[in-house]
């Protein structure tokens, strides 16, 4: 028995890496925000960016991203809402909203497709991964999303 439980095990991981792929993409940009300090030092932002990506299928393309963020006098974030529209080199289009609860210097979070054409239509509902960096009012990201083949 102990045995087939670890052939199952082999087979299943070996068949999940087989029929999946990775979708590594690489986002730099600038960011702006403009601030409304309370008088308990709570900031909402209102938090823009546009910028450039790369992925590890060849593709590139332009992004922009518009949201509010709350964040307390301690600096965590107590509200985040963000969206990014994006397009890649063929014209198709996607719309994806993120969310994070990490310091806003630096950070991981995730989005979620919400919307999409060509061939980011097969992502909507997909949620992924990134991780971003500043650098005054430059951003550098990385997201990893696991999808189907």
């Amino acid at each position: 028995m102990k045995h087939i439980f670890i052939i199952f095990l082999f087979f299943n991981i070996f068949l999940n890496k087989l029929y999946s792929e990775q979708l590594i993409r690489r986002v730099t940009g600038y960011a702006e925000v403009e601030k409304y300090i309370l008088s308990d030092n709570t900031s909402i932002s209102h938090y823009k960016n546009k910028g450039t990506w790369t992925d590890n299928k060849s593709n590139y393309g332009i992004e922009t991203c518009k949201g509010t963020i709350v964040i307390n006098p301690e600096g965590t974030i107590i509200d985040y809402l963000l969206f990014c529209n994006g397009k890649d080199q063929k014209g198709h289009t996607y719309t994806a909203q993120l969310q994070r609860s990490t310091n806003m210097d630096a950070g991981t979070g995730y989005y979620l497709y919400i919307d999409g054409t060509g061939t980011w239509k097969r992502l909507i509902g997909k949620k992924c991964n990134y991780a971003i960096n500043y650098l005054d009012d430059a951003y550098l990201t990385t997201d990893k999303c696991n999808i189907k083949k």
